[in-house]
């Protein structure tokens, strides 16, 4: 592994690099260089999943387009204001 200094170059689309690059991180590549990534470490820390503390099933959940009228049934794919006990929401449904 070189331990030397890199330079860092900068540029705004509205510049151009030099034309000597010696000396420069990366100067003497000249096509596409394949590179193996192995992952080890598979600690998942992310959030897994989302649970209400005590779902509560005597809620109503009214749905509703737009203009205020009630949907009934499974509503069609568009933007929809649905209310869920005192939550009220807008939802994108594809």
């Amino acid at each position: 592994m070189n331990t030397a200094a890199a330079a860092v170059i900068s540029a705004s689309p509205a510049e151009t690099l030099p034309a000597d690059l010696s000396g420069y991180a990366m100067s003497r590549v000249t096509s596409s260089t394949p590179v193996e990534v192995k992952i080890e470490n598979t600690v998942v820390s992310g959030v897994e999943s989302v649970a209400a503390d005590h779902p509560r099933e005597d809620i109503v959940r009214q749905v509703y387009d737009l203009s205020g009228k009630a949907v009934k049934g499974t509503p069609a794919p568009g933007v929809y204001i649905i209310r869920e006990g005192e939550r009220v929401t807008k939802t994108v449904i594809r």
